[in-house]
């Protein structure tokens, strides 16, 4: 129920009562997202790959000592993941053939570890702590592999943004570093690095879908993968002022609307494009640029049209065009015309989703320019 919910999302708990995985029971984990259609958690483990989906029934809280443990596990574990694969592309360049198998299997681990910090409900990292040091130094890995592409495998590339999603994820400092100047290495900033990735991704896709079926070698899973998990670290690096400015500067929602215009029906790709977008609708420093040029919105309310059911396309969709809204913005020409022009924007939404509510809960105020 939402009270069991609310009680161990994104806490320290210690499994119990699994009947499949025996020898799991006694395990500390950290709780992460729920899957509503299945009903239960995905619970991360240092000594488990991947997620593990579980019942509330199966979770108990940590005491404080235990937490406290697998907080400072998890964090010597990513470091010397990290430490790992850095050895590993001294021998074996990200772009070589020799070795793929081994650097995916590497940056998937990595992703892992990001992926459980991030959950944990003390996940941001305090000035001058070790997780800060270990999280800078694997966003740097992250940024310097991308610098590769796209001489990298599609795979690669993907496994790549999705770790640094993680590493940045709702926390400010990690951000900061992500987006600020090199340290030691060539890499590129974060929102330059991402938006670089996602247009060529792009490229690919539209050159694939120009060929005749089965003409083309392209990699479909990857491809899809990557561009979700571009949006995703848009999205990420959005959540923070000054990333989401980094991201506005680097052209991030005409990108983004780029990626959910490529010829495929991917809702993975359409949800992580509309939340990223309306992250960066809610930085004033991009809300003007983005509402000015028509893509953007048009890709939301394309998203929005196209599925009707989805419901985080529905919240955060309709949020996003509230944002537009009480902003007084015209979303043709981002309040050049002073609201004197008249638009209209034509949604098709299921029953269900036509009593779905923004999040802000925000409603259109009336004006000249309507939805």
């Amino acid at each position: 129920d939402e009270a069991a919910r609310e009680k161990f999302a994104g806490r320290c708990v210690v499994l119990s009562g699994l009947q499949v995985r025996p020898e799991l029971n006694g395990e500390v984990a950290t709780v992460g997202e729920w899957h509503e259609a299945k009903g239960r958690f995905a619970v991360h483990s240092i000594r488990v790959p991947g997620q593990l989906l579980l019942k509330t029934s199966n979770l108990a809280l940590a005491t404080a000592e235990q937490e406290a443990e697998d907080r400072e596990a998890t964090q010597q574990a990513l470091a010397a993941r990290v430490e790992s694969l850095r050895e590993h592309l001294v021998s074996h360049p990200a772009a070589d053939e020799d070795g793929q198998s081994e650097l995916i299997s590497a940056i998937d681990v990595v992703c892992d570890l990001a992926e459980k910090t991030s959950a944990a409900f003390e996940h941001v990292s305090a000035a001058g702590s070790p997780l800060l040091s270990t999280k800078q130094r694997s966003i740097d890995l992250m940024l310097t592999i991308l610098a590769e592409a796209p001489a990298l495998p599609l795979a690669v590339t993907a496994r790549t943004l999705r770790a640094l999603r993680f590493l940045a994820r709702g926390d400010r400092l990690a951000i900061l570093f992500a987006i600020g100047p090199p340290s030691e290495s060539a890499r590129q900033p974060a929102h330059t690095a991402v938006m670089r990735v996602l247009q060529e991704a792009v490229a690919i896709a539209r050159r694939w879908q120009a060929q005749p079926e089965g003409s083309t070698d392209v990699d479909k899973p990857s491809l899809r993968s990557l561009l979700r998990w571009g949006c995703e670290c848009v999205k990420a690096l959005s959540w923070d002022d000054d990333g989401g400015s980094a991201c506005h500067r680097a052209d991030g929602g005409n990108v983004v609307a780029s990626v959910m215009s490529v010829p495929f029906s991917w809702p993975d790709v359409q949800v992580a494009g509309v939340i990223a977008l309306r992250n960066l609708l809610s930085h004033e420093a991009a809300r003007r640029s983005v509402v000015a040029s028509p893509s953007p919105i048009t890709r939301v309310v394309a998203a929005m049209n196209l599925y009707p059911t989805e419901p985080e396309i529905g919240s955060y969709g309709s949020e996003l065009l509230a944002i537009v809204a009480l902003s007084g913005l015209c979303p043709c020409c981002g309040g050049a015309c002073d609201g004197a022009s008249d638009v209209t924007v034509e949604l098709r939404l299921s029953p269900s989703m036509r009593q779905a509510r923004p999040a802000s809960s925000t409603s259109f105020p009336a004006s000249s320019t309507s939805f």
